[in-house]
């Protein structure tokens, strides 16, 4: 999977790290500053040497896959399927599904993408148009105990987000990844993985 990263000198990510963690010991106006948490939050996974992934630039460098949709998918880590909302100008938005109901009145913004992430989206002909496909779905990877053994004990993968391939929509997925969001755009890798044949198998049933 072909990702855009946030690359700085682990020496520099220290250094900005130790800047911004003083200023909001001691400043008042910084204590509010939410970029200054942003920059503490993002230097600190960088100086741990964990990969930041600018979400936004990684789907845009992705694009489509054959079937014309996006070619990754997300969800967060509590979620069984992840749920795509196409919108126009080639923008979009994950969602998550807040309720037990599988309706698409139900679920909550989760990731936007913003116009030009994506080519424009085909419509429909006729006097009202629409996009097509414009709603999609798509299971999530399963996560295997290795990877779980990454995060501590009390956390839960709510938390997290699972990031993957989807060659097609509604198909056993690929190459997931799993990512702590630091802002809403960056996010942190904490952890990647293949599925087995054994896991593929499982997930197949559930389609």
């Amino acid at each position: 999977m072909e990702v855009e990263q946030l690359t700085i000198p682990r020496e520099k990510a220290e250094e900005i790290y130790q800047e911004s963690r003083e200023a909001l010991k001691h400043h008042a106006a910084a204590k509010k500053s939410q970029f200054l948490n942003d920059v503490r939050s993002l230097t600190n996974q960088l100086r741990r040497k964990r990969k930041i992934l600018d979400i936004q630039l990684t789907f845009k460098k992705a694009g489509l896959n054959q079937e014309g949709d996006p070619k990754l998918a997300i969800t967060r880590g509590d979620q069984a399927w992840a749920y795509f909302l196409k919108l126009k100008g080639g923008a979009g938005v994950f969602q998550f599904n807040s309720s037990r109901s599988q309706r698409w009145n139900k679920l909550k913004p989760d990731i936007t993408l913003p116009k030009g992430t994506f080519p424009e989206w085909p419509t429909t002909e006729g006097t009202y148009s629409w996009i097509e496909k414009e709603r999609r779905k798509t299971i999530r990877p399963g996560v295997p105990a290795k990877i779980l053994n990454l995060i501590p004990k009390h956390h839960t993968l709510k938390a997290y987000h699972i990031l993957w391939e989807a060659e097609k929509w509604e198909a056993v997925p690929k190459d997931p990844f799993l990512l702590k969001r630091i802002t809403p755009v960056f996010y942190a890798v904490v952890g990647a993985w293949n599925l087995t044949k054994l896991e593929r198998a499982v997930m197949r049933g559930r389609l």
